[in-house]
């Protein structure tokens, strides 16, 4: 499915993710490829178009991609896209290009499909009928009615094959107002080859736009007329890309444009503020609210205990909505609203806390956050940089970020927005801030292991947890969900990470909805025959965890890569392994002892043996969110020292 049309993405429609410069280098720009035009263009472009042999790895190629941003005289924005694409790859072409999805929200925006059609490799045109055009609810929304009026056209594309040619020409325009977002951020490219790339950004004379280029160095041309001013992006022939596996989001790695029409953060902030706080905070509270959150504290005798119970609240009671930031613009609906329905968006859970929370004296303030690791540029002022909206609040005199649209998060641990540029939305405006990562000590995982190795191979193997932070919230996610028989596969499919005999002998499970103290699971496990004896010698391999959510480590299987490696929340993984030896038998070998560092991971590994017990104690600590293309050798080089085999066996004789 494509979103947005190609290449235009407005950050009012940046998904919603749990949580770098771009270090993708621009290409040199070579001599400019005409587009095509109309009529027998099109046709000659689907006839004879650049093909597999031009671009064997390509799903299509996009002949020309143009999108004209105009700033109109009252505030309101058009946005004007026009592609052109032919497929290469049918199947794939055709999930990328032929189903577009373009996002509008009714209420402060049109959006006019001006031209849809395909061209086939016999040169027959077939024009998207009005059973192929069409507007649909986003199926998250399905049954949020308060979202009624966002809404997604679909233009599914006929009669396409490889070597189809899919034009597409279509209007968006957004009214003025405290909801729009002053600004956008437009990608320059894409995976697939781009023979022709243009974006213009038309403003009224006497406005000067603010705009930032990441990824590549163009430089606009400018012309004047009729009372306008137009900065003209233009680039040709930009090459086939190819993903990698654990690479950041696209808007780090890919060109972008970022641009934005107010003066000053202070001029973006201020109307949103407004509005965000007047209704999320009103004065007086309703009834409604402060009966809950009074209901909610009962027993609470701290400022921190109330807070943790509202956030447990919001997170856990109120159903979370994935609606991006700005699909709907950015004031959220009145508390007592939210309350009644149980369900929101992020806005409206941030909100709905905030309003808890005055209702008990505690204060915070709604701040808008980038995630993905994809840089906030601070010379361009605008919301449409931000993708997410937490929490900061402040208890018992101590700042504390909190992110109650994560259902399974833990108090005081948002992941969205860190190592990056935050907006706080406070009255009166408010300059960007700057959010630290976390420290690896707010997630951990701790994994107590203890192996009874029998005469006859078989082992008995004993797991147990101890996870908080990020590692809590993905146990949180993947068990709450499971109950009785479920949750009973679960363990029995997981134990099977240790053998293929591997069989589930118990398991037990803590609080996995506690916000606080995080999640304790315990798993026994029993595998026939895992390390038989060969003559007077026997190989015992360290069996792996059972659980893969306390493992969470990138590999760094690639030799190389040409763009920075997503690690994630900073966090540490420590292991405390106990490996009883059958009577009859010695330790001959245990891994010798690794302690060193790299760029973002530490590692400290140590084991001994005394008499007929092995213990070994490992700490893997990853301290940074992402990690560049000249310092990921290093942490390729530590990973496959950690991950070698003679540091995953203990040799036994007997004696």
């Amino acid at each position: 499915m494509k979103k947005i049309g190609l290449l235009l993405v407005v950050l009012a429609a940046c998904g919603h993710k749990k949580e770098a410069p771009s270090t993708s280098s621009s290409p040199t720009p070579e001599t400019k490829t005409d587009p095509p035009k109309q009529g027998a263009d099109l046709v000659e472009l689907a006839k004879n178009g650049p093909g597999e042999k031009d671009y064997p790895d390509a799903d299509a190629v996009v002949a020309d991609e143009r999108d004209d941003i105009t700033l109109k005289a009252d505030g309101s924005v058009v946005e004007h896209h026009h592609s052109i694409v032919r497929l290469l790859d049918a199947q794939r072409g055709k999930e990328k290009f032929a189903d577009v999805h373009v996002p509008f929200d009714s209420k402060r925006q049109t959006l006019v499909v001006n031209t849809a059609k395909t061209i086939t490799d016999d040169g027959e045109e077939h024009a998207a009928g009005a059973d192929e055009i069409g507007d649909i609810v986003p199926p998250q929304l399905a049954d949020a009615t308060i979202y009624s009026d966002v809404r997604e056209r679909v233009v599914s594309f006929p009669a396409v094959d490889k070597g189809s040619v899919l034009e597409l020409d279509w209007t968006r325009t957004t009214a003025a107002g405290p909801d729009a977002p002053q600004g956008g951020e437009v990608m320059l490219a894409e995976w697939d080859p781009i023979l022709s790339r243009t974006v213009t950004l038309t403003v009224p004379e006497g406005v000067t736009p603010k705009w930032s280029i990441a990824g590549a160095t163009i430089t606009p041309s400018e012309s004047s007329a009729s009372g306008s001013h137009t900065y003209t992006f233009a680039q040709a022939n930009l090459p086939d890309r190819h993903q990698e596996s654990g690479s950041l989001e696209d808007a780090a790695v890919l060109p972008r444009l970022v641009y934005g029409f107010a003066p000053d953060w202070k001029a973006v902030v201020t109307p949103v503020a407004d509005r965000f706080l007047g209704a999320a905070i009103p004065s007086p509270l309703p009834d409604s609210v402060k009966l809950q959150a009074d209901q909610i504290v009962a027993g609470a005798k701290t400022d921190l205990e109330k807070a943790q119970k509202l956030f447990a609240f919001v997170a856990h009671d109120v159903r979370s909505i994935d609606l991006p930031l700005g699909w709907a613009g950015y004031q959220p609906h009145a508390p007592d609203v939210v309350l009644a329905n149980r369900y929101a968006d992020e806005r409206d859970k941030v909100g709905l806390l905030l309003a808890l929370l005055s209702a008990e004296q505690i204060q915070g303030k709604p701040v808008f956050v980038r995630t993905g690791k994809v840089p906030v540029i601070d010379s361009v002022p605008t919301v449409a940089q931000f993708n997410r909206v937490i929490a900061e609040l402040v208890v018992d005199g101590k700042e504390t970020w909190v992110d109650p649209a994560d259902e399974n998060g833990q108090y005081a641990v948002a992941f969205a927005g860190q190592d990056n540029y935050v907006l706080p939305i406070e009255r009166g405006g408010a300059e960007l801030g700057k959010r630290p990562p976390l420290d690896p000590s707010t997630s951990i995982s701790h994994v107590t292991a203890s192996y009874t190795l029998g005469a006859n191979g078989d082992l008995q193997a004993d797991y147990q947890y101890d996870l908080t932070g990020w590692y809590a919230d993905m146990a949180a996610e993947t068990l709450r969900p499971l109950k009785g028989e479920s949750r009973d596969r679960f363990f029995e499919q997981s134990a099977s990470s240790v053998g293929a005999s591997a069989r589930d002998q118990g398991h037990t499970v803590g609080d996995a909805t506690a916000v606080t103290g995080g999640v304790k699971i315990g798993h026994k496990v029993s595998v026939a025959g895992y390390s038989a004896a060969q003559g007077n010698f026997r190989v015992f391999e360290l069996p792996d965890m059972t659980l893969r959510f306390a493992d969470d480590v990138p590999s760094g299987s690639l030799s190389e890569r040409k763009y920075s490696m997503y690690v994630g929340t900073p966090r540490t993984q420590t292991a405390d392994i106990k490996v009883a030896v059958p009577a009859g038998w010695k330790v001959a070998y245990v891994p010798p002892a690794m302690t060193g560092s790299t760029d973002g991971l530490k590692y400290d590994e140590a084991c001994e043996a005394n008499g007929q017990t092995i213990t070994c104690h490992a700490q893997l600590v990853l301290d940074k969110i992402d990690l560049p293309v000249d310092k990921y050798a290093g942490y390729h080089e530590a990973m496959a020292k950690l991950s070698a085999y003679e540091r995953r066996i203990v040799l036994l004789t007997r004696g």
